[in-house]
This record gives structure tokens, sequence and C-alpha cells, in this order.
């Protein structure tokens, strides 16, 4: 894990010279895929995720979407019924769940959601698309 504390953003890759694999391993995530770290309780006893995930949904560094939206999956109440990709597109819906609605409230204060969100509607329904 990082050093820093919790609320200061991870140094990306291409400020330290690290490799993209160093760089997850030392956000506690898998060195393989980038998502979150296998075995690692993202999810509280009751099934929410935890404020330290929340907290690094928020302070993502905005080098990596592909990742950061990976690791938001991880975190998804109902990922079988929430959420879809399809080419370059991500469709999210909350369900009304409050524990995916903390993620999108974590999402929001992330540079990424401006960057990736390409609409939202009523209801909790989100899509994100990759950036060109």
């Amino acid at each position: 894990m990082d050093p820093h504390p919790l609320g200061r953003a991870p140094v990306p890759p291409a400020v330290t010279g690290e490799t993209h694999a160093q760089f997850y391993q030392r956000q506690g995530l898998c060195p393989d895929c980038g998502e979150s770290a296998h075995g690692r309780d993202v999810m509280d006893s009751d099934g929410y995720p935890t404020e330290e995930e929340l907290l690094r949904v928020e302070k993502w560094p905005d080098v990596d979407a592909a990742a950061w939206l990976a690791y938001v999956k991880t975190l998804w109440h109902f990922p079988d019924w929430g959420w879809r990709e399809e080419g370059d597109r991500v469709f999210a819906s909350t369900g009304g769940w409050s524990g995916n609605e903390d993620v999108i409230a974590a999402m929001q204060k992330n540079f990424l959601w401006g960057v990736m969100l390409e609409s939202y509607r009523r209801g909790g329904h989100y899509e994100f698309r990759w950036p060109k």
C-alpha cells in the first residue's frame, strides 16, 4: 500500500516511473488485472463498501480510467443486473441500493467522472463512455 494517508491521491506511475503492475500492487490492487486485491475485504459485514474503498474510488488517479471502472464494478451490488458493458460504454444502475449510491457519490468526486460520464437519468441510471 502507498505509505501516504488515504486522503491523498496516489502518485501515478507516469510520475514515479514504475510499471502499471507495480502501481497496482502499491495501491493494494491485483498487479495482474488492477482490480480489487483478491481476498481483501472491500465490503463491511452488511455488504456495503467500506469507507476505505469509497475513498479509494474518490482519490483514484486519472491515468487509468479502465482500472477505475473495473474497480468500481467490484464494489457494485447486483452487478449481473445493474452493470452492463457494450463496446466503449458502461451502463450502471444503482437499483436504489444505498451502497451503490455511495459508490456513485465517491465517483462524482473524482476527475474521471467528468471525463467519462456520458449521461444519466432519474432513477439512478448512468452511462459512461471511454474517452477518445
